[in-house]
């Protein structure tokens, strides 16, 4: 993708402005944001020389931490996607509603409910995008808990584990879940989290996440 490839060759430090620059412009056009581009603009999109053409999108975010060179190693490093990752987070505590998000059933998606369909329809489509969105983050960072920390997470044996990039992110992943649960208990999908915080205090995690927070803690103070 000419996006990600262009991306890639920036700067440490502009790329971080980038993704500061995603997660405003996803902030300020929340609706906007979950929509996709068209066809013709998305090579480019977010990156055009105006800066008042560019169209940012909450999936340039999902884009950042899931791309893969052609080896299938991340294209970004791990700093990288954790800032893309952890700026997810403090989108998705902002945009979530206090009240849970109905998901389309067969009798809405049918046509059967036309009252909603005339008086909600913008409001839904919105809440739908941010509810298929969410639940693709959920996934997201479940798998990077996994594949972080492995057998830890899903509470075997084997309780230690020597540091790496994967188990960076695996913890990263992990607070992250936990920061969603604290911060909407009463959302969509949060049985799903407590299961997976549940697999991991079984498994040994919390002393190397509890560490971990403190590292984050003091690179947030510094800043």
């Amino acid at each position: 993708q000419q996006r990600m490839r262009i991306l890639a060759q920036l700067p440490m430090q502009e790329m971080m402005q980038y993704i500061g620059n995603v997660c405003r412009g996803v902030l300020d056009a929340p609706e906007r944001s979950l929509k996709r581009r068209p066809a013709d603009k998305e090579a480019l999109g977010g990156l055009e020389d105006n800066e008042e053409d560019r169209d940012y999108k909450l999936l340039d975010l999902f884009d950042v931490i899931t791309a893969k060179d052609s080896s299938g190693k991340s294209t970004f490093c791990e700093r990288i996607v954790e800032m893309a990752m952890l700026s997810m987070l403090l989108i998705f505590k902002d945009l979530l509603p206090s009240y849970r998000i109905r998901p389309m059933t067969d009798k809405t998606a049918g046509g059967v409910d036309v009252k909603l369909k005339k008086t909600t329809k913008h409001l839904r489509d919105y809440e739908l995008g941010l509810l298929g969105a969410y639940q693709r983050y959920l996934k997201l960072i479940s798998e990077l808990a996994t594949a972080g920390l492995g057998a830890i997470v899903l509470g075997k044996k084997a309780r230690t584990q020597t540091a790496s990039t994967d188990s960076q992110l695996g913890l990263s992943a992990l607070r992250c879940q936990c920061e969603l649960l604290q911060a909407a208990p009463h959302f969509n999908f949060r049985t799903s989290l407590l299961t997976a915080l549940v697999l991991a205090a079984a498994g040994g995690v919390c002393v190397r996440l509890r560490a971990a927070c403190q590292r984050w803690q003091g690179q947030r103070l510094s800043h």
